[in-house]
């Protein structure tokens, strides 16, 4: 037991000192070393899946996790790789960010089929509360998106897309905590990763979409923390079933 608690010390003191590395390496703007400080956060997260995986027991979950968990992190490799096409033409880097989006969508889809696989009783109930809690919460958004004035052009049907699959997430997550899951830790671990999740994208949004005022360090700091540490309570989930 001792051990256990020393690893997972040591795993999470090294996901904040990569992830605060990376922060200032990659701040105003994005570098090569900022990309190796990154990576080095995203294989601590898919490291700890991996170890937490051997400790698990439910195989289907475990593997649905670990799926994601690359997923986010081969999101990461396009997402952050842009220093190393500065020569290169706009249709590449498009297409680097492009991948990325896709890679993290599809680790969104794994992390929900594997809440939904946890979800019981899977009665007409329970899906029904998904789809009210969904469409709450994408009203907030789209009320939140106003007051803002976030203006999303040509890429609104794409963020749309993500947005209803990172509150899908979110909710048979939250379910799954409410409904009790396997054990009272492995529904708050995954809700709680899950709501960390949301507001990385969210924040990371608002730099992107609502102007030069939400593209500070400050902001660039919640949304790098949020989304590091979302991985890694995603992944301890594996070791709480």
């Amino acid at each position: 037991m001792a051990l256990k608690i020393v690893i997972v010390i040591a795993l999470l003191a090294a996901e904040f000192v990569f992830a605060t590395l990376f922060c200032r390496a990659g701040w105003p703007k994005s570098t090569k070393k900022g990309f190796f400080f990154k990576m080095a956060a995203s294989s601590v997260f898919l490291i700890s899946g991996i170890l937490c995986g051997i400790v698990s027991k439910n195989e289907s979950y475990r593997n649905l996790i670990i799926a994601g968990l690359a997923l986010g992190w081969i999101g990461d490799v396009f997402m952050t790789f842009d220093p190393f096409l500065v020569n290169k033409s706009k249709a590449a880097k498009a297409a680097a960010g492009v991948m990325g989006g896709l890679a993290f969508l599809a680790g969104h889809i794994f992390y929900i089929i594997a809440f939904f696989m946890m979800l019981y009783p899977g009665s007409s109930k329970t899906v029904c509360a998904l789809v009210i809690m969904i469409a709450v919460l994408m009203g907030v958004v789209i009320v939140i998106k106003s007051a803002l004035r976030v203006k999303l052009g040509k890429l609104a049907p794409a963020v749309a897309i993500y947005a209803v699959m990172l509150l899908t997430m979110l909710s048979s997550a939250w379910l799954l905590a409410v409904t009790g899951g396997e054990s009272a830790a492995f529904g708050a671990a995954a809700a709680a990763g899950s709501l960390l999740f949301v507001v990385s994208d969210f924040t990371l949004a608002l730099k992107l979409f609502a102007g030069k005022r939400f593209d500070t360090l400050g902001v660039r700091s919640i949304y790098i923390y949020t989304y590091f540490f979302a991985q890694m309570l995603i992944a301890g989930s594996i070791a709480l079933i």
